[in-house]
């Protein structure tokens, strides 16, 4: 009997360090990427559409600006698993998105546990295809390159509205409730459709809804990202801090961003892939 109790305390014992191997937050990590030579287009609000300026007048009131290449970094809490009774389990990330606004992207990922990273991986979109790379699990497949291709949009109109408002094929209308609605025309691939919710206290987006292909059979579900708090990095520009991601409303990445720079060589690093 003793032994039995002995054997129960020590798995409840390793049961609890394994736990809170995972409630430490992940170390932030500031990439180290060269700045390039070009200079921050920035563009005046009045030269935007009528509806993109009301949307983007909180957003920035220094000019908007035009990034080439973007470079952002936090840390992250993500779903890994579920359990009966207790719920969702989440592990902590570190991570490091590499963007070209409308073009393509890397988001670079290490899930941790004790702040030390044990398995790495990430996901994207270039040159058309979509990647989910994590530990030894690699997918590539048509339905995957749909739900990238939305990814990068919304991380565009996250991090860089005004390069997605001065690109072709982008259209911004707002409704009578005071939502925007964003869509994204270009040839040959379906129309990705954003809903803005805009906050009634801050006057910036409080949730973005639009839909995703499931990368297992494709399905287009319902995927919104909520954000819950913004930061200025730079005088008179707003960037979203905290988001929240979600299929069919249910959270499945809570971010925060800590750090976004502007027109930095990220080329190695998408060459590189996930």
């Amino acid at each position: 009997m003793e032994i039995l109790l002995i054997i129960v305390v020590g798995i409840l014992v390793l049961a609890g360090l394994a736990w809170l191997g995972f409630l430490l937050p992940a170390p932030v990590k500031t990439p180290l990427v060269e700045h390039g030579d070009e200079e921050l287009a920035l563009r005046h609000l009045d030269s935007l559409p009528a509806d993109c300026k009301s949307l983007m007048i909180e957003y920035f009131r220094e000019g908007v600006p035009i990034p080439e290449t973007i470079v952002a970094w936090g840390n992250a809490r993500i779903v890994y698993g579920q359990v009966p009774v207790i719920g969702s389990l989440w592990a902590p990330l570190t991570w490091t998105l590499y963007l070209k606004p409308g073009k393509g992207f890397i988001w670079k990922i290490g899930m941790t546990w004790f702040r030390k990273v044990r398995i790495s991986g990430g996901d994207g979109y270039l040159d058309g295809k979509g990647k989910f790379h994590m530990g030894d699990t690699v997918l590539e497949n048509p339905n995957l390159d749909r739900g990238e291709r939305t990814m990068l949009w919304l991380y565009t109109l996250l991090l860089a509205p005004g390069s997605m408002f001065v690109t072709p094929g982008v259209s911004c209308e707002k409704n009578d409730q005071g939502q925007y609605l964003v869509k994204v025309s270009e040839p040959e691939t379906e129309v990705e459709s954003f809903n803005i919710i805009v906050s009634p206290t801050v006057s910036l987006p409080s949730q973005v809804d639009t839909h995703r292909a499931a990368s297992k059979d494709g399905r287009n579900l319902p995927f919104n990202v909520r954000i819950e708090q913004y930061f200025s990095p730079f005088p008179g520009w707003n960037f979203p801090a905290e988001l929240v991601f979600s299929w069919e409303n249910d959270a499945y990445l809570k971010m925060s961003v800590k750090g976004i720079q502007f027109n930095v060589h990220i080329e190695n690093e998408l060459s590189k892939g996930i």
